[in-house]
């Protein structure tokens, strides 16, 4: 395994924990149990930032047209699933966000939450693990080493400069704290 795809994988382990905690949060709320306002407030921007603008950030401006370059047809399976999961899964976060906004303040929404919430849990669950048999597995035969290491830099500076520097160390400590008050 490259350190591309081992550091795309180790973001995927952190999304699949955070779907974990917001499964739980689901059913929290579901059975009526009240949500603090900073965990929700940590969902938004543990989804917004880590997951869609950074992760998917990574795959789509960085990796995919690497792999174009090399001759990898993106309209193909792998690939062609892969932005469709992108884009219904920023539905289901804009879904959330809505709904977050509207528990927030008048602690109304939870049904929206709940059912955008399973749902996304469920598209990431299967989108992650196509990613990691599939997509993980064409990208370390379609790049040579070289190859690799230049795109490994360049999601060093993606983090940096899109997203900002200490914002991951900042999130993952987020994901720590979440994770011993629901799933501990």
């Amino acid at each position: 395994m490259s350190e591309v795809t081992s550091d795309l994988e180790k973001e995927h382990n952190a999304i699949l924990l955070m779907l974990d905690i917001l499964e739980k949060i689901s059913d929290n709320m579901d059975q009526e149990i009240d949500i603090p306002d900073n965990h929700l407030d940590g969902l938004s921007r543990f989804f917004t930032i880590f997951a869609d603008k950074c992760h998917h950030g990574k795959e789509e401006q960085l990796l995919f047209p690497t792999l174009k370059d090399k001759g990898v047809d993106m309209n193909k399976e792998p690939f062609a699933s892969i932005f469709e999961d992108h884009k219904e899964g920023k539905i289901y976060i804009s879904n959330m966000l809505d709904a977050i906004d509207s528990y927030k303040t008048t602690k109304s929404g939870q049904s929206k939450f709940i059912q955008n919430a399973r749902k996304y849990i469920n598209l990431l669950q299967q989108h992650i693990e196509k990613e990691n048999q599939d997509m993980f597995r064409i990208t370390n035969e379609y790049l040579d080493e070289t190859e690799l290491v230049s795109l490994k830099h360049k999601f060093d500076d993606f983090e940096n400069n899109v997203i900002g520097g200490g914002i991951h160390e900042q999130l993952h400590e987020m994901i720590n704290e979440l994770e011993d008050y629901y799933l501990n």
